[in-house]
């Protein structure tokens, strides 16, 4: 992970980042680790798996989606599941399954963190 840099959540909103995009916790922009070909792949295997069986069950993957899990807080999961409802352009509801798919330049005790704040979001 990166540098902080600060920037009010209106902007953030508003704002596209090139090459990866960044998360948003109070205030500071979050740079998220740089995905590898292995990550790519991953990522996009458990999103073509879910997509396969849409068509059985009611349920919306999502690939890199901004979600605001609570004022000043904005995170991006590598793959997101929605069930049964379609998520809105912008979730503030939280999904059946958020998925993080490791680096190697991830640091353990921020992916523990993030999926700490999945979990009491409820998912």
């Amino acid at each position: 992970m990166g540098a902080k840099a600060a920037i009010s959540l209106e902007e953030y909103l508003h704002t596209s980042f090139p090459n990866l995009d960044k998360e948003f916790r109070d205030g500071e922009l979050v740079e998220r680790s740089r995905p590898d070909s292995l990550h790519s792949r991953v990522q996009g295997i458990l999103f073509a798996l879910f997509w396969a069986i849409r068509s059985r069950f009611p349920i919306f993957p999502g690939v890199e989606t901004r979600m605001q899990l609570r004022p000043g807080v904005i995170l991006i999961p590598d793959v997101s599941v929605f069930y049964p409802d379609k998520p809105d352009l912008f979730p503030q509801a939280p999904p059946l399954v958020a998925i993080e798919v490791l680096s190697r330049d991830d640091r353990m005790t921020e992916v523990r963190s993030k999926l700490q704040e999945f979990k009491a979001w409820g998912v």
